[in-house]
């Protein structure tokens, strides 16, 4: 019996370790989850016009309303400079439009109205 007396305290240490080795481990896996989430966003199609054949030469340009919804993600505030809308069909630009500046809180959304036409040219 007193032989195993220094083996028992061994594993007795062992099986501690490992114990508490085994929670650290597992705590350090918490800050592995990510729950930051980026930044995205949709376009909805609210209306159009000029999109009929030219059959007169002073046919309107082709004009489009759309919502963009605009959704953080992230833990923090974000603020953004603006950006730009192109549409286009088969690869061909149709229309241009620009989105404003914005700032969004943690978790938040937002949704900006932008008209999108031939005439306001190349944005951004």
């Amino acid at each position: 019996m007193a032989v195993l007396l220094p083996f028992n305290y061994f594993l007795v240490t062992f099986f501690l370790f490992l114990g508490f080795w085994t929670i650290y481990q597992g705590s350090q896996a918490l800050g592995v989850v990510n729950i930051d989430k980026p930044i995205t966003s949709s376009v909805e199609l609210v209306g159009f016009s000029g999109l009929v054949p030219a059959l007169t030469p002073g046919a309107a340009s082709p004009a489009f309303n759309l919502l963009v919804c605009i959704d953080n993600g992230h833990n923090c505030d974000q603020y953004r400079d603006g950006g730009s809308v192109k549409v286009s069909y088969a690869g061909v630009p149709l229309a241009y439009g620009s989105i404003p500046s914005f700032e969004l809180g943690a978790k938040e959304a937002l949704t900006v109205a932008v008209n999108a036409t031939s005439e306001s040219g190349r944005a951004g």
